[in-house]
């Protein structure tokens, strides 16, 4: 089974927890003094491993109450082009929107799907009551 789209491999996150633990002793060794290449190492290794990620700011959209995804979808995709998002806060915005409306779609066909079962079930009773009274 396909693990979800932006989960993380496990593969990785332990080659991540393995590289943050050697840059704890690196940053150990290199505060000991006992090897000043220690030091360099650090100066190099760091920046890969603990990459702070960049803080956005809030973003405000008057959306229609109304509005359906291809609006939302539309309206943001406007905002980037003017300028108003960066792009890739609105590629964010565009899959997480994208993302609900594949929710919201599931939710509907399940709905669909129940209203069939219901009504398979109803079919079935009233044949059964059919058969009861024949015998």
């Amino acid at each position: 089974m396909a693990r979800p789209k932006g989960s993380k491999n496990r593969l990785t996150t332990a080659f991540h927890n393995k590289a943050k633990r050697a840059l704890m002793r690196a940053a150990n060794a290199a505060c000991d003094d006992k090897n000043p290449d220690w030091m360099d190492a650090l100066k190099i290794i760091a920046p890969f491993i603990s990459r702070p990620r960049p803080h956005s700011e809030p973003i405000f959209l008057e959306i229609p109450e109304n509005a359906s995804a291809e609006q939302t979808a539309d309206l943001l995709i406007r905002e980037v082009c003017k300028g108003n998002i960066d792009p890739d806060s609105g590629s964010q915005l565009l899959s997480a929107l994208y993302s609900a409306s594949k929710f919201v779609e599931l939710e509907s066909l399940v709905e669909e799907l129940r209203e069939e079962i219901h009504l398979c079930q109803q079919y079935r009773n009233k044949k059964d009551d059919k058969e009861t009274k024949r015998h």
